[in-house]
């Protein structure tokens, strides 16, 4: 698995043996961050069921602020930590083992220091019991600020989020992410 722009592109990071952990294609990656452009400089960035944590370190190398990374696998936490300090991007982070549901119940302190957000999700495919609690949890706690969210998932599951606006829905193969924009992110 290789950065796919920025000041890190071509850097080769770490990637888990099996199948546990499904890192987000380059297609997808690069389709995202080119939907988005330029409106990453600045921004904090936050990688939820972040896996190998590709799309945060992604996000800075193109000119993110900060990212954070949650996931509640020992072994994601262990790659992205690994990941991180091979690209120098430690300093600029924050990693967090804890679930993501927990962490959206807190997501109100999590962004109380910005006024522009991106958040990224990419839950498991195999739990869409998870998506649905996700969806309910961003509905009830994001607060209004200006954020772009963007979910990652299968073509088959249906997400919409009652307090954002639609921005983008594209279909990757069997997959399809959804964008959505709270406020004034653009």
């Amino acid at each position: 698995m290789r950065i796919t722009g920025g000041n890190k592109k071509g850097m080769q990071l770490k990637t888990p043996k099996g199948k546990d952990i499904r890192p987000t294609s380059s297609l997808i990656r690069e389709a995202v961050f080119n939907m988005i452009g330029s409106d990453i400089n600045g921004v904090y960035f936050y990688d939820l069921c972040c896996g190998t944590g590709i799309m945060g370190i992604e996000a800075i190398s193109r000119g993110a602020k900060k990212a954070f990374f949650v996931d509640n696998s020992r072994e994601s936490i262990d790659i992205v930590k690994q990941n991180l300090k091979k690209t120098g991007f430690d300093i600029q982070s924050i990693v967090f083992e804890e679930n993501v549901l927990i962490f959206l119940k807190n997501i109100k302190k999590h962004l109380e220091n910005t006024e522009r957000a991106i958040i990224y999700i990419d839950p498991p495919y195999k739990n869409e019991k998870l998506y649905a609690a996700v969806v309910k949890y961003l509905d009830k706690f994001l607060p209004g600020k200006n954020l772009l969210i963007i979910i990652e998932h299968r073509i088959n599951i249906d997400v919409s989020l009652e307090n954002c606006q639609v921005w983008k829905v594209k279909k990757y193969g069997n997959k399809r992410v959804s964008m959505f924009t709270k406020n004034d992110f653009f």
